[in-house]
């Protein structure tokens, strides 16, 4: 136990100061992690490594680490690093990186994007995004919770596009059908 006398775990650290984000004061940071990293984009600057089950060695298997996202070594990100090897030796890639300016990567080490995902499509059933509801096996995006809320999900290999609860069109097949009062306009 650091900063209390009764840890309830094999390392329990507290500090009583109010968390302030300041980067020079550290008020209120538990624990404080620095490595002698690089200073160029995408050097990890800090990491927290998380072992695995192999036998007797100390070995790694996923981290999270502080990532420098910009040629200005104060512009620091969060990356999240994964082994996808079943080797013994095993080197960890970047799965998953918060930008300095919040920027969200999935797949992708330079997300341009509020919300980045990369992927690579090795058949039409392994897709680069998917969501998935499982109770009425059909994936779809939704937008606003209110009642006014719009979908576009998949029901057998058909494309539904819904407001408000009622279906509006759909892609099949044989092309795309309107349902309702909706219209089609443009070119």
């Amino acid at each position: 136990g650091i900063g209390t006398a009764s840890p309830k775990a094999k390392l329990h650290v507290v500090n009583s100061a109010t968390p302030t984000f300041n980067t020079d004061t550290h008020a209120g940071e538990s624990i404080f992690v620095r490595a002698g990293g690089g200073t160029s984009s995408g050097d990890a600057q800090g990491v927290i490594g998380f072992g695995k089950a192999d036998g007797t060695s100390d070995r790694t298997g996923a981290a999270i680490a502080s990532v420098q996202t910009d040629t200005d070594v104060d512009k620091v990100g969060l990356g999240f690093y994964t082994s996808g090897s079943s080797a013994s030796t095993q080197t960890m890639t970047q799965k998953v990186l918060i930008t300095h300016d919040g920027n969200l990567g999935i797949g992708t080490t330079s997300p341009a994007q509020k919300l980045e995902v990369a992927g690579r499509v090795r058949a039409t059933t392994d897709p680069t995004f998917e969501v998935y509801e499982s109770s009425s096996l059909r994936g779809g995006i939704q937008w606003d919770t209110s009642s006014n809320f719009t979908n576009i999900f998949s029901v057998g290999g058909d494309i539904r596009f819904e407001r408000a609860g009622s279906e509006r069109g759909r892609f099949t097949s044989s092309g795309l059908s309107v349902s309702g009062s909706a219209a089609i306009s443009g070119n």
